[in-house]
């Protein structure tokens, strides 16, 4: 599958003369094909590191949760240590658990909790004792495996950049359940990026990347044999007032509509700063799940 992300575009891109095409097309593609497939096999590499190699700041004898320690001056996110971690048992009160847990979701925006099932259904099951569940075109629920012949790059083992779920829906998923079933692979990290925060820091330090990116519409796109899903948004979208509303990002299904040339230089260069913060080490906290452990986290 050939993945191509628009935040890469060179600054200096421009355009060239239509004859340039037609004489090297094909040597542009294989070019391109195979600098892909050297690229696959660097982000596999990236995944095969010893097992006591450490990752980021993190150390086998330390309590924190997390690999990445953030600067809590710089950084309204918490740092999640054991303590903070939920440990869930159908034995136990279940309504007095699921109160906890829903605190902390509300907020930080994310909680994780462990000891459940880790088997298919488990996810639904679980689930299902906090509210309704909506299904989508992928069904009740959506397991990430790699395939061949993959739909999507969530289908393979190659790493995703951080980004918002479902963009092209109407609404997009608030709350996500991601449960780990299995992960014996090397790497299968997960991530979290606090985007309130990155959409803040941009607005003061690039206040015209912020309203770049807080005026331009994107339309976002998903398709397959069976389904089209599209909507329009702004990838950081404002309150009437102003406040933070909600950040969508998605490199693999976003387009921007034809306008002028300085517009779209700027769009562009605004996204690939704002891309380099999200994938940043100071606004994220990266960990792994166990089997039979759960993220819940606000896509929205």
């Amino acid at each position: 599958m050939f993945s191509f992300h628009t935040h890469e575009i060179q600054a200096t891109i421009h355009k060239i003369d239509s004859d340039f095409w037609e004489e090297n097309l094909e040597k542009i593609y294989s070019m391109v094909v195979l600098k892909h497939q050297t690229c696959l096999e660097l982000v596999s590499n990236t995944f095969k590191s010893a097992p006591n190699d450490k990752v980021g700041s993190f150390s086998g004898n330390t309590n924190f949760l997390f690999k990445t320690k953030i600067d809590p001056t710089k950084h309204d996110l918490l740092i999640l240590i054991d303590k903070d971690k939920f440990n869930f048992s159908y034995e136990e009160d279940e309504a007095s658990q699921l109160l906890r847990i829903l605190e902390y979701y509300h907020k930080y925006g994310f909680v994780i909790v462990e000891g459940l099932k880790a088997q298919k259904g488990e996810v639904s099951n679980f689930a299902e004792r906090i509210g309704f569940i909506r299904e989508t075109n992928f069904g009740k629920t959506f397991d990430v495996v790699s395939v061949q012949n993959p739909i999507d790059q969530a289908y393979t083992s190659v790493e995703l950049g951080s980004h918002t779920d479902n963009p092209y829906r109407k609404p997009v998923p608030s709350i996500q359940f991601l449960l780990c079933i299995e992960n014996t692979t090397i790497g299968g990290d997960s991530t979290i990026v606090d985007g309130y925060r990155v959409a803040e820091e941009l607005k003061k330090s690039d206040k015209k990347a912020f309203e770049t990116l807080s005026n331009i519409i994107v339309k976002f796109k998903y398709q397959d044999k069976d389904s089209i899903l599209e909507d329009e948004s702004k990838i950081i979208n404002l309150n009437d007032d102003g406040s933070f509303l909600q950040i969508r990002f998605n490199n693999r299904h976003d387009f921007v509509f034809y306008d002028t040339q300085e517009k779209l230089t700027e769009f562009y260069r605004a996204k690939r700063k704002f891309h380099k913060m999200i994938n940043s080490k100071d606004y994220m906290i990266q960990f792994r799940l166990p089997p039979g452990g759960l993220l819940i986290a606000d896509n929205y």
